[in-house]
């Protein structure tokens, strides 16, 4: 091999390596925004979840605004399935989706063909301690869990196992 070889390999090497990371790399996640008792992310549609990593604390009701930027039939819902949730996304507009992330975990979302992923990460709401932290104890003491601020309905309400309805 002659040194032209060794530099065409190392640069292919390199190529390579990057590209791995870079797809299969670790992903930060993009945090909701607490606004009082609730929090908000914003994802945009378009060819994907962007973001596709959310970060939201336990027992805050999460409001997450879809802002649909295409029309094609594949991302016109989006399923929660361990929310017993499914929704219809307006093209070239925006759709109000709220939940309750009641326990925590990873939890994955799609689109109705199951082709465009996202996934939602629930933090617990505690102190590192074991005690509430005070944002979670302020939500505790609110006379509703479900989030307000919509008049939007589901477009299919299912009831998971343990029978409560979540929309």
């Amino acid at each position: 091999m002659n040194p032209a070889d060794i530099a065409v390999v190392i640069v292919g090497l390199g190529l390579s390596v990057i590209l791995g990371w870079f797809f299969f790399g670790p992903k930060k996640a993009h945090a909701a925004t607490q606004l009082g008792n609730l929090q908000e992310v914003t994802v945009i549609v378009k060819g994907g979840y962007s973001p596709d990593l959310v970060r939201v604390r336990q027992g805050v009701p999460l409001r997450i605004v879809f802002d649909r930027q295409e029309s094609g039939e594949c991302t016109s819902r989006v399923v929660f399935p361990d929310f017993a949730l499914n929704r219809s996304l307006s093209a070239y507009g925006q759709t109000t989706v709220e939940l309750l992330p009641d326990r925590t975990g990873e939890f994955g979302f799609a689109c109705g063909m199951n082709m465009v992923h996202g996934r939602l990460i629930v933090e617990s709401s505690t102190n590192g301690h074991g005690a509430p932290s005070a944002t979670a104890r302020a939500n505790d003491s609110s006379p509703s869990s479900e989030p307000g601020g919509t008049n939007e309905q589901p477009d299919e309400v299912r009831r998971p196992p343990d029978g409560r309805t979540q929309g």
